[in-house]
């Protein structure tokens, strides 16, 4: 162990699976406690609970079994964590935060999974680079749904639910969902032509359709205003959609548009709305993560050309929330210059920044610090071979007891589904425990190779380059009365305290002709406190 306890650490044991993520789970509720009654075991671990267990997604702050436990600590119930996986306590920068402190100051002595242990020392770096390995698994899952709705939008198909006259179906020949017109389309195209004789208002128009017509909608209502409108003023029915809304990206739609683009706009025109209806499509940086903190809306942006009287043309670029949420929205009205919310990116960026030789000296600890954790993996893969191999072994003799018909076929079917349901488990176990360490170290190379030259790339970047820095950042990406406020992914959290640090080195050591001696700028982070906490 890295820290000489005087007393026994009293444990506390956490275990938990996604409700959200009932198709894969890595392990289950059952295989984490055998995991962790198997360490208790072997290291004669003080257990003062039973074990603590949720079905929880841990992507968001809010468990109450998890609080519950952490309060408890607060309180000296215990002062020791076991749990399968790190990711297991947190998959966001609330709960992660929490137990990093609760570390950091000692109230947890010791966090304990078969795979690494972490003590206060460890609350820093190591503690959130783990930390973003774990939360890599949220943010590939966000990415990849949204991948595939944007594909989606591409190959000319509305996500979500189909409006009004279409309904969504499964293409036979693809296995996709795709939007075909319903058996009410024909009774919307009518009110179009209503509308086009210039003789009817929409007012009149609805009375017509809920009166004479007899509409009913899915939901047995009568045709609304706001229905009416949207049949009348939404460009997907001429054959276009923009996804996601306000972003500025507009899709070609593969499906039967009810009208032309000329009958839409005659329609806008009867009905005051600006002829066009969508913008022409300009390229603004931030405008796809950047929300509005107020109502949850996206933030857009607008350009806007001011001509001065001496005849100098000025361009602005100004970002405000869309009201698509909130028609009320204060947001709305108050704009922040691209210039500004530049200028803090930056700043947050120059926070964040580190020297090439940090870069070099942390992945060199990192892999010793996975040297000394080799011993507790390799004794816990050993034990997991050995549950696997007796798996196997039973299934084995499961079979031949049904050939020689010591079992019915029911007997035999339930067994077999069981075992070969703890075989994939144990299966998957063993994958995580063997790739584990190159996805930490994977995740702390990518780390600090993003944050040693994201400031320059920022800085001379293209609009995507840009868009995708501040995305990399973190998470809930947020302007209120222009101030950007971003939520850092676990494993940059710790890169504020240790950053000014490494540069002050990293200049202290700086010789006239600029190049840092490495080895002398290793011992150097080695004593610092701020760099590895003692």
């Amino acid at each position: 162990m890295k820290t000489d306890h005087k007393k026994a650490i009293r444990y506390f044991a956490y275990v938990r699976k996604s409700s959200e993520d009932k198709k894969r789970q890595i392990a289950s509720i059952g295989d984490q406690i055998n995991a962790i009654d198997c360490l208790v075991r072997n290291e004669q671990l003080l257990l003062s609970e039973k074990h603590f267990e949720e079905t929880k997604s841990a992507k968001g702050p809010g468990r109450p079994i998890f609080t519950e436990m952490l309060d408890r600590i607060e309180k000296g119930e215990a002062d020791g964590v076991l749990c399968w996986d790190i990711d297991r306590l947190h998959r966001n920068p609330v709960d992660e935060g929490r137990v990093r402190w609760l570390l950091q100051n000692r109230i947890i002595r010791v966090i304990r999974t078969p795979f690494r242990n972490f003590y206060p020392e460890d609350a820093g770096l190591l503690m959130g680079v783990e930390g973003g390995r774990a939360t890599d698994y949220v943010i590939k899952l966000s990415k990849d749904v949204k991948r595939g709705l944007t594909l989606k939008a591409e190959r000319g198909i509305l996500p979500g639910p189909a409006p009004l006259g279409y309904k969504n179906v499964i293409d036979t020949n693809t296995g996709t969902k795709t939007i075909v017109p319903d058996k009410d389309l024909p009774m919307y195209r009518r009110m179009v032509d209503l509308m086009l004789t210039g003789k009817y208002t929409p007012p009149k128009i609805q009375r017509i359709v809920n009166n004479e017509w007899g509409y009913l909608s899915r939901n047995g209502k009568k045709m609304s205003r706001s229905m009416m409108y949207r049949v009348l003023t939404r460009p997907f029915y001429y054959g276009e959609f923009e996804y996601p809304e306000g972003s500025g990206n507009w899709h070609k739609g593969i499906h039967k548009p009810m009208m032309t683009r000329e009958e839409h706009e005659r329609i806008q025109a009867m009905l005051g709305r600006r002829t066009s209806t969508r913008e022409q499509k300009r390229g603004f940086p931030f405008r796809g993560p950047l929300r509005c903190a107020h109502c949850g809306a996206m933030i857009t942006a607008q350009l806007t050309v001011k001509r001065q009287k001496n005849g100098v043309v000025r361009f602005y670029t100004y970002y405000h929330c869309t009201g698509r949420k909130d028609p009320n929205c204060p947001q709305a009205s108050i704009n922040t210059r691209l210039e500004d919310l530049e200028l803090q990116v930056d700043q947050l960026l120059s926070g964040l920044e580190i020297p090439s030789e940090f870069h070099t000296f942390a992945m060199k600890w990192m892999e010793t610090q996975n040297k000394k954790e080799s011993v507790n993996r390799d004794a816990q893969l050993k034990v997991q071979r050995a549950q696997y191999d007796e798996c196997m072994r039973m299934i084995d003799g499961l079979i031949d007891m049904r050939a020689r018909g010591e079992i019915s076929s029911e007997d035999y079917a339930r067994r077999e589904q069981s075992l070969k349901e703890r075989k994939r488990v144990l299966e998957q176990q063993l994958t995580d425990v063997e790739q584990s360490v190159n996805h930490w170290l994977e995740v702390a190379n990518d780390m600090f190779t993003f944050v040693e030259n994201a400031r320059e790339k920022f800085k001379n970047g293209s609009i995507e380059t840009k868009t995708a820095i501040l995305t990399n950042l973190g998470l809930n990406l947020t302007l209120k009365d222009r101030k950007l406020c971003v939520d850092l992914l676990p494993c940059l959290s710790p890169l504020q305290i240790i950053s000014p640090e490494v540069r002050k080195i990293s200049e202290r050591l700086k010789p006239e002709k600029g190049v840092v001696p490495q080895e002398l700028f290793e011992q150097e982070c080695l004593k610092s406190s701020k760099v590895l906490p003692d």
